[in-house]
């Protein structure tokens, strides 16, 4: 998912947060650190002891604010990570995160390569299929609306397709600048958790760019 996520936006740094297997949080920026904070912001309850995963290298500052952010909910609990997955780390950003907490898992996992089965156990054996490695450069989009995404609204669109894809039941996404935003799960309340089902009560008017122009994807 990471490294799809980044080709969708132009192959920026990639940081995603998930809670029982569905992405809570996902921004891609140029700065990760960035795209660290925004991830966690769009549902901070969600994100706290839930799985922060990088597309790229964890050095010693990324590892410092994985450790030390605040969260944005009171600005005083230090977020908690149960599990933390990167495809490499520097030495000095390895041993942060092995400090930060004794119950803290440090994972380092790479992408797989396309084409490669998906398995899954069950009670009589092994389930196998075809994975799906799909990405927007994969697909010919067909706007059906009289009028379509321009700019930066069709990475958004392809960025929000990314992470919907990975949700685990029905679901709305909504995603503005390539950071996910808020979703929310069929029969289900929304995970940010807010009181209302709005990104400008998440993110601000200040913070959404002038006049906010959101793309849903519902599957």
């Amino acid at each position: 998912m990471l490294m799809q996520l980044g080709t969708a936006c132009q192959s920026f740094r990639t940081l995603d947060v998930v809670k029982h297997t569905n992405p809570c949080g996902v921004a891609s920026r140029h700065d990760i650190l960035e795209a660290y904070r925004l991830a966690v912001k769009a549902d901070p309850v969600s994100a706290f002891g839930g799985i922060v995963a990088f597309n790229m290298e964890v050095d010693e500052a990324h590892a410092k604010e994985t450790r030390e952010f605040r969260s944005p909910i009171d600005g005083e609990t230090r977020m908690f990570h149960e599990i933390v997955a990167a495809p490499k780390y520097k030495k000095k950003g390895l041993e942060i995160l092995r400090g930060k907490s004794k119950t803290s898992r440090i994972l380092e996992a790479k992408s797989n390569e396309k084409g490669k089965l998906s398995l899954r156990q069950d009670g009589a054996g092994w389930l196998a299929q075809d994975s799906d490695d799909l990405t927007p450069q994969d697909i010919q989009f067909k706007v059906m609306s009289d009028k379509g995404p321009i700019g930066s609204e069709l990475h958004d669109a392809e960025f929000a397709w990314l992470c919907v894809k990975h949700v685990k039941s029905n679901a709305v996404v909504i995603a503005k600048v390539c950071t996910l935003m808020n979703l929310r799960l069929e029969n289900s309340q929304p995970l940010t958790h807010s009181k209302e089902f709005s990104p400008l009560s998440l993110f601000g008017q200040n913070n959404c760019m002038g006049t906010f122009k959101t793309l849903y994807l519902i599957l």
